[in-house]
Protein backbone atom coordinates (compact mmCIF):
# COMPACT_ATOMS: atom_id res chain seq x y z
CA UNK A 1 0.00 0.00 0.00
CA UNK A 2 1.31 3.48 -0.85
CA UNK A 3 0.31 6.61 0.25
CA UNK A 4 1.24 9.51 -0.71
CA UNK A 5 1.37 13.63 0.30
CA UNK A 6 2.49 16.14 -2.28
CA UNK A 7 2.80 20.05 -1.84
CA UNK A 8 0.91 20.89 -4.93
CA UNK A 9 0.97 24.28 -4.74
CA UNK A 10 1.95 26.92 -1.59
CA UNK A 11 -1.80 26.38 -0.44
CA UNK A 12 -2.68 22.90 -1.61
CA UNK A 13 -1.71 19.41 -1.21
CA UNK A 14 -2.83 16.18 -2.97
CA UNK A 15 -1.91 12.65 -3.06
CA UNK A 16 -3.04 9.04 -3.03
CA UNK A 17 -4.77 7.68 0.36
CA UNK A 18 -4.32 3.87 0.10
CA UNK A 19 -7.18 3.98 -2.94
CA UNK A 20 -8.52 7.11 -4.05
CA UNK A 21 -6.86 10.23 -4.98
CA UNK A 22 -7.13 13.43 -2.65
CA UNK A 23 -6.17 17.29 -2.63
CA UNK A 24 -7.28 20.37 -0.90
CA UNK A 25 -6.24 23.30 1.18
CA UNK A 26 -3.20 24.21 3.15
CA UNK A 27 -2.91 27.32 5.48
CA UNK A 28 -1.73 28.73 8.81
CA UNK A 29 -4.07 30.72 10.87
CA UNK A 30 -3.31 31.69 13.72
CA UNK A 31 0.10 29.79 13.97
CA UNK A 32 -2.01 26.58 13.52
CA UNK A 33 -2.08 24.76 10.59
CA UNK A 34 -4.85 24.12 8.88
CA UNK A 35 -5.45 20.97 6.03
CA UNK A 36 -9.12 20.38 4.49
CA UNK A 37 -11.65 19.95 3.71
CA UNK A 38 -10.01 17.57 1.31
CA UNK A 39 -12.13 15.97 -1.25
CA UNK A 40 -11.32 12.24 -2.96
CA UNK A 41 -12.55 9.96 -5.68
CA UNK A 42 -15.01 7.63 -5.09
CA UNK A 43 -13.32 4.16 -5.73
CA UNK A 44 -14.17 1.37 -4.00
CA UNK A 45 -11.36 -0.97 -2.45
CA UNK A 46 -10.77 -3.68 -0.26
CA UNK A 47 -11.86 -2.70 3.67
CA UNK A 48 -8.19 -3.11 4.61
CA UNK A 49 -7.44 0.00 2.25
CA UNK A 50 -10.59 1.51 2.86
CA UNK A 51 -9.57 1.77 6.54
CA UNK A 52 -6.18 2.93 6.30
CA UNK A 53 -7.55 5.78 4.06
CA UNK A 54 -10.17 7.03 6.47
CA UNK A 55 -7.50 6.95 9.11
CA UNK A 56 -5.38 8.54 7.35
CA UNK A 57 -7.65 10.79 5.78
CA UNK A 58 -9.10 12.04 9.20
CA UNK A 59 -5.42 12.05 10.84
CA UNK A 60 -4.64 14.62 7.72
CA UNK A 61 -7.02 17.40 9.07
CA UNK A 62 -6.58 17.05 12.25
CA UNK A 63 -3.08 18.04 12.02
CA UNK A 64 -2.08 21.38 13.96
CA UNK A 65 1.65 21.23 13.14
CA UNK A 66 4.16 20.35 10.45
CA UNK A 67 8.13 19.13 11.48
CA UNK A 68 10.91 17.37 10.60
CA UNK A 69 13.04 14.32 10.98
CA UNK A 70 16.11 14.37 9.21
CA UNK A 71 14.17 13.37 5.11
CA UNK A 72 10.83 12.34 6.87
CA UNK A 73 8.25 14.74 7.40
CA UNK A 74 5.80 14.49 10.66
CA UNK A 75 2.08 15.45 10.97
CA UNK A 76 1.57 16.44 14.78
CA UNK A 77 -2.51 16.43 15.83
CA UNK A 78 -3.93 18.32 18.72
CA UNK A 79 -3.45 15.74 21.18
CA UNK A 80 -0.34 13.71 22.80
CA UNK A 81 -0.39 10.68 20.04
CA UNK A 82 2.82 10.59 18.55
CA UNK A 83 2.67 12.60 14.94
CA UNK A 84 2.33 10.65 11.65
CA UNK A 85 5.64 9.94 9.84
CA UNK A 86 6.20 10.18 6.02
CA UNK A 87 8.95 9.26 4.41
CA UNK A 88 10.47 10.38 1.38
CA UNK A 89 9.48 7.55 -1.64
CA UNK A 90 10.78 7.61 -5.32
CA UNK A 91 8.87 5.19 -8.01
CA UNK A 92 11.21 2.41 -8.78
Amino acid sequence: MVITLEFADPDRIAGKAACNRYNGPLRVEAGSLRIGPLVTTRMACPEPLMAAESRFLAELEAATRLSRDNSALLLHGAGSAPPSRFEPFTPP
